[in-house]
């Protein structure tokens, strides 16, 4: 009994920490210990966006442009458009100056920028510039740790 509860222990906590590293959240057996979690809570407990979504949800205009590295589009509304830091229209403005940025991120549609805990292990992000323009083009909306949505001014 004693060894099919390590073998238990080392699948749903250890191999994924292994696996995973840094970008698994919550290390523990809670989540497996209590089957039947209500989903809110699983999600709020497991995924340190998970308020930002919902602040998303709720709040943001129809068809709202959101700039990001999140690729979790199944937790959002259909109608609110995920545009990537690393889109491929937005590329060829690494290195540019932030005015021609910020005017490529408004034909977009771009209203607004999520960033989350996960784009600091991507340095590349950073050629597009965004940290030279956020604070004196943007209002913040929502901060949880590492999680940040803003408006961009008109």
């Amino acid at each position: 009994m004693l060894s099919a509860l390590v073998l238990f222990a080392a699948l749903t906590v250890g191999l994924p920490s292994a696996i995973l590293g840094s970008k698994f959240s919550n290390v523990s057996l809670r989540h497996a210990l209590h089957p039947g979690m209500n989903p809110e809570v699983f999600l709020s407990e497991s995924i340190p966006e998970y308020g930002a979504w919902q602040v998303m949800n709720e709040k943001l205009e129809p068809g709202a442009g959101i700039l990001t590295h999140e690729n979790r589009h199944y937790y959002l509304r259909d109608d609110l458009k995920l545009i990537h830091l690393d889109d491929y229209r937005l590329v060829p403005l690494y290195g540019e100056a932030p005015q021609a940025v910020l005017k490529k991120l408004r034909e977009l549609g771009v209203r607004y920028y999520l960033r989350i805990g996960n784009e600091k292990n991507h340095p590349i992000l950073a050629q597009l510039g965004v940290e030279k323009f956020l604070h004196s083009n943007s209002t913040l909306l929502y901060k949880q740790g590492p999680t940040e949505l803003y408006r961009f001014k008109e």
